[in-house]
C-alpha cells in the first residue's frame, strides 16, 4: 500500500504490451535444468497470421537441454512399452473372461477392445476399455450389472454410471483371482522384472486391472481416424503417454470427476502436432512447446478448437461453456464431458 507508483518512461505508451521477463518455464532433465523466460519465446505464424503457434529460439544451449529431455523420454517409453507387453497379454485374457460373462447375459454377444489399450496409448494405470456388442434390441447395461451384483463375484469393486451419455460399468479385478495358468505365469515374469521392483508409482496399478464396460458404444470411424493419425504422426503416442502420467499423478485423468479423458487429450496433442512447424525428431522440445502453448497462449474462454480446420484455433467471443474441442468424426464437443 505504501509503495510509490513508478513513473512511466517517456517513450513507453500506456497501451503498449510489454513482455513480462519475470514469467518463465523451468525444465529439468536428469541433472540438467534450464529456465526460459517470456522474452526468450519466439512467436511465428504456423498456418495463418493469427495462429497461436510458436517456437523457442534455436539457441544451442536450449537444444542441449531438449536433447537430454528427449533422450530421457525415449528411454522411459521404451522401458515402459517392453514391460507393458506382458501386462497387455494379461488384459487380453481378462477380455476373454469378460466375454464369457457377457454371453451369459446377452446370448449373441461379442466383446471388443477399444480405447488406449487398442492403440497402445495406455500406461500402467489405464483402464481396460471393453464394449459388448449385441443385436438384442432390448439389451441394456443394467442387465449385466444385475447379473454381477447377484452372482458370486471375484471382482474387488463394482460401480456403475448408467445415467451418463455412454453408460458404463466399472470393475476392479486382481487378475490372479482368475486362477488362470497363463496369467499366473505372466505375473511371475512381471513381479520378477527390474522394472516392477524399481517401479516409481503405485504397484496396485500393475497388480489390479480397472475395467470399463459399455454396450454397443464403438465408433468404427473414430477408431480408423485415430489409427490413421498415429501412423502419420507417431510422436503423438509418446507425448500422450507422458501427459497421461502427469495427469494421473495430479488426479486430473478422470473425466466424470472433472479431469481430462483420453480422447480429449489425444485431440489436444493431435491438433498441436499437426499445426506445429517443429521438427518431429525431438519429442522433448515438442512436449515443452505443447505445455507452453496450451498453458499460456490458448485462452479456452475465447477459443474453439476444430481439428478439421487448417487453422484449428478459432478465436471467438466469450464462450458460455468451455473448453470446446470438436470431434473430427461426429463434430460433437468432446470437452462437454
Amino acid at each position: 500500500k505504501h509503495k510509490k507508483k513508478e513513473k512511466s518512461k517517456p517513450n513507453e505508451s500506456k497501451n503498449s504490451k510489454q513482455i513480462d521477463n519475470t514469467k518463465s518455464v523451468s525444465i529439468t532433465s536428469g541433472v540438467n535444468s534450464i529456465t526460459i523466460s517470456s522474452a526468450q519465446l519466439s512467436f511465428h505464424p504456423s498456418t495463418t497470421d493469427d495462429s497461436n503457434s510458436f517456437l523457442l529460439h534455436h539457441n544451442p544451449i536450449y537444444l542441449t537441454y531438449f536433447d537430454a529431455l528427449n533422450k530421457d523420454i525415449l528411454t522411459y517409453i521404451d522401458e515402459e512399452d517392453s514391460f507393458l507387453s506382458s501386462l497387455r497379454q494379461v488384459r487380453m485374457l481378462i477380455k476373454d473372461f469378460i466375454a464369457e460373462i457377457a454371453k451369459k447375459v446377452y446370448k449373441d454377444s461379442t466383446v471388443n477392445l477399444y480405447g488406449s489399450t487398442l492403440f497402445k496409448l495406455d500406461i500402467e494405470s489405464s483402464d481396460l476399455d471393453l464394449s459388448i456388442v449385441t443385436k438384442e434390441t432390448t439389451a441394456s447395461l443394467s442387465q449385466l450389472l444385475l447379473f454381477l451384483s447377484t452372482s458370486k463375484t471375484i471382482f474387488d469393486n463394482i460401480t456403475s454410471i448408467l445415467t451418463a451419455s455412454v453408460p458404463v460399468i466399472k470393475l476392479v479385478l486382481n487378475p490372479l483371482k482368475l486362477n488362470n495358468k497363463a496369467i499366473v505365469s505372466l505375473y511371475e515374469k512381471i513381479h520378477s522384472s527390474e522394472y516392477y521392483k524399481n517401479y516409481l508409482f503405485d504397484k496396485n496399478e500393475i497388480d489390479y486391472v480397472k475395467i470399463d464396460i459399455t454396450l454397443n458404444s464403438i465408433n468404427q470411424n473414430q477408431i480408423s481416424f485415430i489409427d490413421a493419425q498415429l501412423r502419420v504422426y507417431p510422436e503423438i503416442k509418446i507425448i500422450v503417454k507422458i501427459l497421461k502420467r502427469l495427469l494421473q499423478l495430479n488426479q486430473l485423468n478422470v473425466s466424470y470427476k472433472g479431469g481430462m479423458g483420453s480422447y480429449f487429450l489425444f485431440l489436444l496433442v493431435y491438433t498441436y502436432v499437426k499445426t506445429s512447424q517443429k521438427g518431429k525428431s525431438n519429442v522433448g522440445a515438442l512436449l515443452i512447446e505443447f505445455l507452453i502453448h496450451y498453458g499460456t497462449l490458448v485462452d479456452f474462454e475465447h477459443t474453439v478448437l476444430n481439428p478439421t480446420q487448417k487453422n484449428p484455433f478459432i478465436v471467438c467471443k466469450q464462450l458460455n461453456s468451455f473448453p470446446i474441442i470438436y470431434d473430427p468424426i461426429t463434430m460433437n464437443n468432446v470437452g462437454k464431458s
